[in-house]
C-alpha cells in the first residue's frame, strides 16, 4: 500500500522522509544497506523524482543515510562524531590517542589519522596575524585526513612557528607535545562558520550535493599570551556535532 497521500496536508516529500526514515528505526533498512535508487522509489511510491530528492534531502540533513557521486545513498554505518569543548581537557585525555581517536571511541566508531603533509611555509598576511608573528616568518604546517569507520570526515591544517616545532612523533595529540617541550596551552579560542566545500574538499570528504562543511579556525595560546598554534578544521557538515559542555556563565 502506497503511504503518500496527497490530501493528508502534509507535503509529500516530508511523507516519504517519515517512510523512509520509519524503515531505518525499524531495522528494514540497517547500517550499511543502500537506498533504492531514485527511479525505484519513483515507482514505489507513485511519486516524482524532485520529492525523492526532497526526502533523502531531509535525511541527509538528520545525518541518518549519506551519499557520495557515483555511489549512491546508504543508511550511516556510523552516528556523527562528537566534539565536545572538554577534548582540550587533561582529564579527558586517552594514553597514546590524540583527541581525534579519543572522540570517535567515545561515539562508538574506529577513529584513524592518516598524514597528509609536513612542510615549512611562509606565513602569509592572514597567518602571521593569527600566530603574532611578522610577515613572511618561516612556520611550519601539518595537515591531517580524519576518519570514522573509514569514511574521511574532516581535514586538518595546523601551523606552528617554526622554533616550538621539535622533532619527536606525536602519538598523543599536539597539546601533550606541548607540553613536553615546556610550552603549556593555557587557553584556546575557536571560530565556527558554514560554507559550501570546495570542489577539492568535496572529493576528499566524500560529500553529497548540497552537504556543507564547518569551517573551525581555533587558535592556542600559551604563556605570555603567545599563540602555540592555529588550527583549521574543515569538517563534514552531516557528520560532526559540536558541543561545548558545561561552560562557566559567572
Amino acid at each position: 500500500m502506497n503511504p503518500l497521500n496527497p490530501q493528508s496536508g502534509q507535503p509529500l516529500h516530508l511523507q516519504l522522509a517519515d517512510e523512509l526514515r520509519g524503515q531505518i528505526r525499524r531495522g528494514e533498512l540497517k547500517p550499511g544497506d543502500r537506498i533504492p535508487p531514485e527511479r525505484t522509489l519513483v515507482e514505489t511510491y507513485g511519486t516524482s523524482r524532485t520529492t525523492v530528492s526532497a526526502a533523502l534531502a531531509v535525511l541527509k540533513a538528520e545525518a541518518l543515510v549519506s551519499s557520495g557521486p557515483g555511489r549512491g545513498t546508504f543508511v550511516r554505518q556510523s552516528p556523527p562524531v562528537r566534539l565536545d569543548f572538554s577534548r582540550f581537557s587533561r582529564r579527558r585525555r586517552e594514553p597514546g590517542m590524540g583527541p581525534w581517536e579519543a572522540a570517535t571511541q567515545r561515539a562508538g566508531v574506529v577513529g584513524e589519522t592518516r598524514m597528509l603533509a609536513v612542510e615549512h611555509q611562509t606565513a602569509d598576511a592572514e597567518l602571521s596575524y593569527r600566530l603574532g608573528i611578522p610577515d613572511g616568518s618561516p612556520v611550519v604546517l601539518r595537515s591531517r585526513l580524519m576518519l570514522a569507520n573509514g569514511h574521511p570526515t574532516q581535514i586538518q591544517s595546523a601551523w606552528y612557528p617554526l622554533d616550538l616545532v621539535g622533532s619527536e612523533r606525536i602519538l598523543d595529540g599536539v597539546y601533550a607535545a606541548l607540553e613536553r617541550a615546556d610550552q603549556r596551552p593555557v587557553s584556546a579560542t575557536e571560530e565556527v562558520a558554514t560554507r559550501a566545500p570546495t570542489p577539492e574538499e568535496a572529493i576528499m570528504l566524500r560529500l553529497g550535493p548540497g552537504v556543507p562543511v564547518l569551517v573551525i579556525m581555533r587558535m592556542t595560546r600559551g604563556g605570555a599570551d603567545r599563540v602555540l598554534e592555529v588550527l583549521e578544521v574543515i569538517a563534514s557538515g552531516e557528520a560532526t556535532v559540536l558541543v561545548y559542555e558545561d561552560l562557566p556563565l559567572a
